[in-house]
């Protein structure tokens, strides 16, 4: 077994909010290596955990062999989107079910994975950015079909990029004159690196561009919101669901329905204000530095 790279982000702070039982299950929608999966395990509780990435399942089903030997960690290669379908699966029943913990951040072992397209030191693979290698189409497709215009329009809203014209327009040039560039990571970060001057920032000139494209690839904001939206029906009275962003996008849907739920009756926040991480934390973990952390507790009348 690879030893994981990644680290979880705000582990004893997901912990507090959940407070695991023993007799109950708990659902990681988002396994990556692992981090809150075992810190939940360690308390005594169960665990159901998903992930649509192959490599996350092979990388749990190796090292939690005695937990799920003993039945107490049940791993699923799944999209938490198909939450509701997979806990009748499962033979779960929502009762059963303690708390729900959903962190939508990519994993360090996803980026630095060769030939996934993550990452931009790998200047040679594939731009593919699929986390689920059962979806069909790729980045290297995705920039193929949209029109500079709706490329534009992709990296303004899902990555912020305030130079998304200029680069969609570079693409676009690239289509008729070289699309080889387009078929890899080098080739796609050498042409944002000509639509952007660089500058002493932490982050490099194609991040921005990644991120949306990552995004829209893997239908990621889609995703949450088929899962919020199942939530309400399925969560039994005193459950907890605690969600980690990592983005606007992502922290704006959750804030959004928190509200509401609230709204309506269904229970009370766990967080009037995001939990962000510590000093300490973001000092020996600096990609935790954006992570933002929102809790809800169901309550039935």
């Amino acid at each position: 077994m690879v030893k994981a790279l990644h680290q979880g982000v705000l582990i004893p702070e997901a912990l507090a909010l959940l407070a695991p039982q023993a007799d109950k299950w708990y659902v990681d929608g988002t396994f990556g290596r692992g981090g809150h999966t075992q810190a939940v395990l360690e308390t005594g509780a169960k665990v159901i955990a998903l992930d649509c990435d192959e490599t996350a399942i092979a990388y749990g089903q190796s090292k939690f062999v005695p937990q799920i030997t003993q039945g107490k960690l049940k791993l699923v290669r799944s999209n938490f989107a198909k939450l509701s379908y997979l806990l009748d699966q499962q033979s779960i029943k929502p009762t059963e079910v303690g708390g729900y913990l959903f962190d939508f951040g990519t994993s360090v072992d996803q980026i630095k994975a060769e030939k996934r397209g993550f990452s931009f030191e790998n200047s040679q693979d594939p731009l593919d950015m699929r986390m689920d290698d059962r979806l069909g189409v790729k980045a290297s497709d995705l920039v193929k079909l949209l029109t500079a215009r709706e490329l534009a329009e992709v990296l303004r809203i899902y990555g912020g990029e305030d130079r998304a014209w200029r680069i969609a327009k570079l693409v676009e040039h690239a289509k008729k004159t070289n699309p080889e560039l387009l078929e890899t990571v080098g080739g796609l970060v050498s042409i944002i690196e000509n639509a952007k001057p660089r500058k002493n920032s932490h982050l490099h000139v194609a991040t921005k561009t990644f991120q949306a494209l990552r995004i829209v690839v893997n239908d990621e904001l889609t995703a949450i919101t088929d899962l919020v939206g199942q939530l309400p029906k399925l969560a039994a009275s005193g459950a907890v669901v605690v969600f980690i962003s990592f983005h606007d996008g992502e922290d704006r849907i959750i804030k959004h329905q928190l509200t509401s739920w609230e709204n309506q009756g269904l229970g009370e926040k766990l967080t009037k204000k995001p939990i962000t991480p510590s000093e300490t934390e973001v000092k020996s973990n600096i990609r935790s530095r954006s992570a933002k952390l929102r809790g809800f507790k169901f309550i039935r009348n």
